[in-house]
């Protein structure tokens, strides 16, 4: 898949390449790549704590590198992928806000040609009783 992002080639060691393979089979990356930019992102992270001064420069410095690669995977949703996030998000932001004794609600989604079409919650003892719980 081709991308607009800057691309940088780097040489490593056999040690250094065996601890990211270590590492991405620890984190469960997805594959080499994910790895190396996780870990670098954990690197950065870890600078600009022990560097408060440049992290205050850098837009995304209040952000953990969980965050930020939520933000990062988000923007690399089209339409429909952003209003369906969107729409868990609220639902989700809602029962956390207001509902922390609630019952869980499970999540219908309905999608028709790439445009989502429902999404509502659902409330156990709102289902038919022969309808299996997630």
């Amino acid at each position: 898949m081709p991308t607009e992002k800057p691309r940088v080639t780097f040489t490593v060691d056999q040690v250094t390449l065996s601890k990211i393979d270590e590492y991405r089979f620890s984190s469960k990356s997805k594959n080499q790549t994910q790895a190396i930019l996780s870990l670098i992102e954990k690197g950065l992270a870890d600078f600009e704590s022990d560097n408060p001064s440049l992290s205050d420069n850098n837009r995304n410095s209040s952000y953990t590198v969980d965050e930020q690669s939520l933000i990062n995977k988000y923007r690399t949703l089209d339409g429909y992928g952003k209003e369906a996030v969107d729409s868990i998000l609220n639902i989700e932001h809602k029962r956390c806000a207001g509902q922390s004794e609630a019952p869980r609600p499970m999540i219908r989604a309905a999608a028709r040609s790439g445009d989502i079409t429902q999404i509502e919650e659902i409330l156990p003892e709102e289902l038919p009783d022969n309808t299996p719980l997630p």
